[in-house]
């Protein structure tokens, strides 16, 4: 089954690398935030993807690990490998940020972006109404940057979502050092 698993990856891998590319808007934008966030720091920075919001009212999706695993998990990694002096947060709550800054002070690193927990996501994150603020494409652009982000990162721990599908497309060579998450059984 693990290979299978493997076999399937990487041909998503394979079919990233070859047919999707960034249009210069995106890259120019993935390469600024990059710029300014991680450029020399790679190796050096953990990625961390916390999912919230609408990913946990919809059936089928993978259940999210708590905040609380998400610090444990950390500390496990970090206690292991020594390399990392930065986390990288990719998240859509203030809350997940807020939390792994006081647990972490001085190691997370985060791009400007929105935050969905304080906003009505019932419906999910595409229905929100940022009033004019922003729009789908502004928002579309964050996260297409966050997930470019985490797939240049030296490792990621992150539950199953498409995000941290994407950083591992991205990169062939990204470590994966996170227990995946069992799929919700409801």
């Amino acid at each position: 089954r693990r290979q299978r698993q493997m076999c399937i990856r990487d041909s998503w891998k394979v079919m990233y690398q070859n047919y999707i590319k960034f249009s210069k808007e995106a890259e120019k934008y993935c390469q600024k935030e990059y710029d300014a966030l991680l450029k020399g720091k790679e190796a050096e920075t953990l990625g961390v993807l916390v999912r919230g919001t609408d990913i946990k009212l919809f059936k089928g999706h993978a259940l999210q690990p708590s905040l609380e695993q998400v610090e444990e998990k950390i500390r496990k990694i970090l206690k292991k490998d020594h390399r990392f002096k930065y986390l990288y947060l990719a998240t859509e709550e203030k809350k997940s940020e807020d939390y792994l800054k006081e647990k972490f002070p001085g190691m997370v690193i985060t791009n400007k972006r929105t935050y969905y927990d304080t906003l009505d996501y019932q419906k999910g994150l595409s229905y929100v109404d940022l009033d004019g603020i922003k729009t789908k494409y502004d928002r579309g652009m964050e996260y297409l940057s966050s997930m470019n982000l985490l797939s240049k990162c030296g490792g990621l721990t992150a539950g199953q979502c498409g995000g941290s599908f994407a950083a591992f497309y991205m990169n062939l060579s990204l470590i994966h050092i996170s227990e995946p998450t069992r799929p919700r059984l409801i």
